[in-house]
């Protein structure tokens, strides 16, 4: 359990880290406006930072679905609102979980609400750490693209 606990804070400051960094690396004032890097490439810039929309306009966030689906309305959604309720809950809702007992006795009805409640805040929390798993592989990627192309810019 402690292990579980360990690394899920880890991978939570471990996506901060790499979504502010993300952000100062491709000159972006939020990590939400920064767009993936597109794996077919050809969107890119001249230094493959960023990419722009068809119309020249600004910068176009390129996420899969599900991600975008998550952030979507800044999280005042339903898949962003059950995503942040299970990363910020999951943990409170296993420890009253492990309490069933004593909490539930003299209202033993209330264990069928208790566990939905208890089933969403996992789900949410499983959405968060998808989620935030593809955020550091996004900047992993970035990393490596950037080193690759500087590396071919200096034998040039």
């Amino acid at each position: 359990m402690t292990m579980v606990v360990v690394g899920l804070s880890s991978m939570e400051w471990l996506t901060m880290l790499s979504t502010q960094m993300l952000a100062v690396l491709k000159q972006k004032s939020h990590w939400k406006l920064i767009p993936s890097d597109d794996p077919g490439g050809g969107n890119d810039d001249e230094d493959g930072l960023m990419r722009k929309n068809d119309d020249g306009g600004g910068p176009k966030e390129i996420y899969p679905w599900w991600v975008e689906r998550i952030f979507e309305k800044s999280f005042y959604n339903p898949v962003g609102v059950i995503t942040i309720y299970g990363s910020m809950s999951a943990g409170m809702m296993h420890f009253l979980h492990l309490q069933r007992e004593v909490l539930l006795k003299p209202f033993p009805l209330l264990g069928i609400v208790f566990d939905i409640a208890r089933m969403v805040a996992y789900l949410g929390r499983i959405m968060a750490l998808a989620c935030e798993i593809y955020l550091c592989w996004d900047f992993f990627n970035f990393i490596v693209k950037r080193d690759e192309r500087n590396k071919v810019r200096m034998i040039i």
